[in-house]
């Protein structure tokens, strides 16, 4: 009898990796920016709970989906952002 071969390739675990990594990240830097800034803390707070909630909803074994994140968290992260760095 043969088994079945998983469908989660080596490449897929790298790309999921990477989206935690680029999650935390993003996380951090809103946390900055919420802790250094009364005047955007309310929103950078927001942003963590939904970003953190969209990507535990991302399922780790579909590839496109995870690929779609990251090209959502790459455009995200590219935008200018509207006030004082």
């Amino acid at each position: 009898m043969r088994e079945a071969r998983s469908a989660w390739r080596v490449s897929d675990a790298v790309a999921y990796d990477e989206l935690r990594a680029r999650v935390n990240d993003a996380t951090a830097r809103l946390l900055a920016v919420a802790q250094g800034s009364s005047d955007g803390a309310d929103a950078a707070r927001s942003e963590v709970i939904e970003l953190r909630r969209e990507s535990l909803a991302v399922d780790g074994f579909d590839r496109a989906e995870v690929d779609a994140f990251l090209a959502q968290l790459e455009e995200h992260s590219s935008a200018p952002r509207e006030g004082p760095e």
